[in-house]
């Protein structure tokens, strides 16, 4: 079951690599996730484009959740983003 305080963000449901430059649902999906986390993304907010902001908030829920800190949204941090806790 998706986690209660993810469930506002249904815009993408896979694993795909999601990095630095793309833009998309995908880039949507991994930035609302990050914001109700409590994780900024940039004075745009949740705008779809997977710039430094994102990157660096990427990377600092990476480090947080003893990831390899690469900034790139792969299949593990997919999972620990989706996670509950």
């Amino acid at each position: 079951a998706i986690p209660a305080w993810i469930s506002g963000c249904t815009y993408y449901s896979g694993t795909e690599l999601t990095d630095y430059g793309d833009k998309g649902q995908r880039v949507v999906q991994v930035q609302c996730m990050l914001t109700k986390r409590g994780y900024s993304v940039g004075g745009s907010g949740v705008d779809g484009e997977f710039g430094r902001d994102t990157q660096a908030a990427v990377k600092q829920f990476q480090s947080a959740k003893g990831l390899e800190v690469d900034g790139q949204v792969g299949p593990n941090t997919w999972a620990a983003l989706r996670s509950s806790t």
